[in-house]
């Protein structure tokens, strides 16, 4: 064996060693494209004649952290046709390859919920094999392999890359490729979203004596003091009014009302969120929901419009899009909690009335909200 094959082995060995066992952490996949290849047919009567092939392959990543992750590959690059006067044949291409990418662009939130577009370098090592009978310069190899790429999510498990990767220096290839990633239990880089826990006690501290009080003096009867009483004038009362408070919805003609004077239903919806750029409701939101529903099955003439809003994702139609999956899920939430479907209409709006800039993650999360509607 090679040495340049041996070396091949160890950091392939590496690679896999290094990798902790985490289910949610892995991610699989595969990739095709166009190749270029120009074998050397050294001082052979060969010339080469096409070296544009077509090629396809599969992965297994793992993904370390929000922009650091390990692949191992095997590609398939296709075939170079060769020529001579006589005959002519071809060069097949394969490789076997271990490598790290870097995405080095990219909102890193984006990047860790799998919400944005992001790129990435990659670099490795290539065990290569030409599959010809006829002699070349160089055979069987070990490189180094490079590439460029860049990654766009169709949802919060499936992406789709495309990439220019050089695999030594006779192969290079323009690649598309589709991965999933295995998303069960915690997410990649992400704080995943729990029900709130019961806070833990605070320690006991020791509990000092019980003090004895000191004997209380003897009490001297005064004598009573009888004063004339005068009546005290009465304070002018103002006007009683239903006051609103501020900092909540008003309601409109005959909405219910809380005992703060707030609309039971119109305005924000605290605490329906969703898991980052999907219509997935977390925990916390079921839990609002569940409240949500008794208080329309308690008020049975109320008819609610569900408005949601989103962030902009630097990409109106998609805001559009999970704007509408977030209302439906809203929607069929209740539906299964006994409110009648009659009751309940969507209405999805996108980014088109944010409240605040999408450049911070507080932006981001004012947003992206749930608004209610009362129509009767």
């Amino acid at each position: 064996m090679k040495r340049s094959q041996i070396a091949f082995v160890f950091f392939a060995i590496a690679v896999v060693g290094a990798t902790p066992v985490s289910a949610s952490s892995f991610y699989a996949g595969a990739a095709g494209g166009a190749s270029s290849l120009r074998p050397d047919v050294g001082t052979s009567s060969f010339s080469v004649d096409s070296n544009v092939a077509f090629g396809a392959g599969g992965f297994i990543g793992y993904d370390f952290n929000n922009r650091f992750s390990l692949e191992l590959g095997y590609n398939y690059l296709g075939g170079a046709k060769l020529v001579s006067e006589a005959s002519s044949a071809t060069v097949d291409y394969s490789a076997i390859s271990a490598s790290a990418l870097y995405y080095f662009y990219g909102d890193a939130r984006d990047i860790a919920q799998r919400s944005g577009f992001s790129v990435y370098g990659r670099l490795g090592v290539n065990s290569m094999k030409h599959d010809t009978t006829i002699p070349l310069t160089q055979q069987d190899t070990t490189g180094i392999g490079v590439g460029i790429g860049a990654e766009w999510p169709l949802s919060h498990a499936l992406s789709v890359r495309g990439e220019l990767a050089s695999f030594d220096g006779d192969a290079q290839a323009a690649r598309v490729a589709v991965l999933y990633r295995l998303r069960s239990g915690a997410q990649r880089g992400r704080v995943a979203t729990q029900s709130p826990r019961t806070p833990p006690r605070a320690p006991q501290l020791p509990q000092a004596a019980p003090q004895v009080a000191p004997p209380a003096a003897p009490q001297v009867q005064q004598p009573e003091i009888t004063r004339p009483t005068v009546p005290a004038p009465p304070v002018p009362q103002a006007p009683q009014t239903s006051v609103v408070q501020s900092t909540c919805a008003a309601p409109v003609a005959n909405e219910p009302v809380n005992s703060a004077g707030c609309a039971l239903f119109s305005g924000k919806v605290n605490g329906v969120d969703f898991a980052s750029g999907t219509a997935s409701l977390t925990p916390v939101a079921m839990q609002s929901l569940d409240r949500l529903a008794q208080n329309l099955l308690s008020h049975p003439s109320v008819v609610i419009e569900i408005q949601a809003h989103t962030e902009s994702f630097n990409n109106p139609a998609r805001a559009t899009a999970v704007a509408k999956q977030r209302t439906l899920a809203v929607a069929r939430y209740l539906a299964s909690r006994g409110v009648p479907v009659q009751r309940l209409r969507a209405r999805a709006y996108g980014h088109s009335f944010p409240l605040a800039p999408d450049n911070s993650v507080a932006g981001r999360r004012q947003n992206n909200r749930v608004e209610l509607k009362v129509l009767r």
